[in-house]
């Protein structure tokens, strides 16, 4: 039975296991087991597409809608729906991996009679999002009182309820993900902002969500993230997201260095900021502080152990042999998902072992939908010539699936250097850094440019980003 929108929040049989989305739940005979929101929401997505695979693409697309995350978000995410559900992913009960496609949920799944119009007459006046944010607006005045101090931050501040109940339910529709839901929560941080004007938290809840709708207009983001720390200076979040704003969207890294820091401060022990911060440092290439916020961030959030964080900086140092090692203790603790071919692979093709490199990169392109015909020419081409050759073929194919090379035109950049064609790959770098390509930060400490090193034009490049400290 399809699960449509109008039930999601119901409970519902799926197995052995009663799923209650409302608590984030699962429970079977006298046994319960809580899951995570994120997971959660990933489970409800495959229930309502059971009849068919899911893509990888489509999930984090879906549920990390606005985000700039990696597979290994999904794969954190699917690991920890197996774990509650007792499922094995080499012989699945729940959740099928499909290789090349994606997942499909192959659990029979029974729902609840729906509601009649007679048991819930409210329920066919208002659609859903309407009547659960009704519900939800009632019981968080109940929670907060006549009047509530916010919890999220360490002002003593006291605001009108009115005001803290738009900007709470602001903070629950981010955490659903998506476009739709950003602009909900924008409207709602836009509300708690006129009532409240002094409220910092709202002004960082307008700025969060416009930046999760990425056609929106982005004009106001800084100054609404600068608005939030002048009133609320203590605010950790509000510092994190300006500190990421620099980084990524405004290219200011000195500003984003002293931001992440202050964020840290505020906040040391939010696993995310010391992530995205040794990304930050990665990037500058100050490789010994990016490896000490990344163990950091494992020891305070030790379910991304498996993400190969480690071994990709290895990697970017130029230690392949650590980076191999890192990935393979990786290899023994779970399946390998495609974030481990994607890094093994780059590894062991920096090492010169391009037979096994190759087989990974088959690996991935099949899991990227590639097909059985284009699989055999490209090995055809790697046996005449190599790497190389299957790097030529590719840019010749004009491929613009993401092999862990990224997207066009910086994809196109790395396949024309690797097939030697740097002219071409300084061409696709232009286009890339014009664009404000966000992976094109790393361009100074990635292995796989080495062959542009030495000319005039790639270091004039490095100097227009701007990046490197020295």
């Amino acid at each position: 039975m399809y699960l449509s929108d109008n039930v999601v929040m119901q409970d519902f049989q799926l197995g052995q296991w009663r799923v209650s989305p409302a608590h984030n739940s699962l429970q079977q005979d006298q046994q319960q087991r809580s899951i995570e929101h994120t997971p959660m929401q990933v489970l409800l997505y495959l229930v309502q597409h059971h009849d068919r695979p899911v893509s990888k693409d489509e999930l984090l697309e879906t549920i990390w809608a606005g985000k700039v995350v990696s597979e290994d978000a999904l794969t954190v995410a699917i690991s920890q729906l197996r774990k509650a559900l007792g499922d094995s992913a080499r012989q699945p009960d729940y959740i099928k991996t499909l290789p090349g496609k994606g997942y499909q949920l192959i659990a029979p799944v029974t729902l609840p009679p729906p509601l009649t119009t007679e048991d819930n007459p409210t329920r066919k006046k208002y659609p859903m999002p309407v009547w659960f944010l009704a519900v939800f607006a009632i019981a968080l005045a109940g929670i907060l009182g006549w009047y509530a101090t916010l919890n999220t931050s360490t002002s003593s501040v006291v605001y009108p309820p009115q005001a803290a109940d738009a900007y709470q339910q602001g903070r629950y529709l981010l955490s659903q993900n998506g476009a739709d839901k950003a602009r909900q929560a924008e409207t709602l941080f836009n509300r708690a902002r006129e009532l409240a004007p002094d409220m910092g938290e709202a002004h960082w809840g307008m700025a969060e969500a416009r930046l999760r709708q990425p056609d929106a207009a982005q004009d106001q983001v800084e100054n609404w993230l600068q608005q939030a720390i002048r009133l609320a200076p203590e605010f950790a979040p509000a510092h994190l997201t300006l500190a990421q704003y620099y980084f990524t969207r405004s290219w200011q890294f000195e500003a984003a260095g002293r931001t992440f820091q202050q964020a840290l401060k505020l906040d040391p022990k939010h696993s995310q900021s010391h992530f995205l911060y040794a990304q930050f440092l990665l990037a500058r290439g100050q490789f010994d502080s990016a490896l000490q916020h990344t163990r950091e961030y494992m020891r305070l959030a030790p379910q991304n152990y498996a993400a190969p964080v480690v071994a990709w900086i290895y990697n970017m140092m130029g230690k392949y042999q650590l980076a191999l090692d890192e990935l393979n203790k990786i290899a023994n603790l779970s399946e390998p998902q495609l974030s481990y071919h994607i890094s093994i692979q780059a590894v062991l093709e920096n090492m010169g072992r391009e037979e096994e490199s190759f087989r990974h990169l088959r690996e991935i392109m099949q899991q990227r939908g590639f097909s059985q015909r284009q699989l055999t020419s490209a090995t055809a081409r790697f046996q005449q010539g190599g790497l190389q050759a299957v790097y030529q073929w590719l840019l010749e194919n004009n491929y613009d699936q993401n092999i862990g090379q990224y997207a066009p035109p910086l994809s196109q950049a790395r396949y024309a250097t690797k097939a030697g064609k740097l002219q071409l790959a300084l061409d696709k770098l232009h286009q890339a850094v014009e664009q404000k390509q966000t992976e094109v930060l790393w361009l100074a400490v990635d292995p796989a440019y080495a062959p542009l090193h030495p000319l005039p034009e790639y270091q004039q490049l490095l100097k227009q980003i701007g990046i490197l400290t020295n």
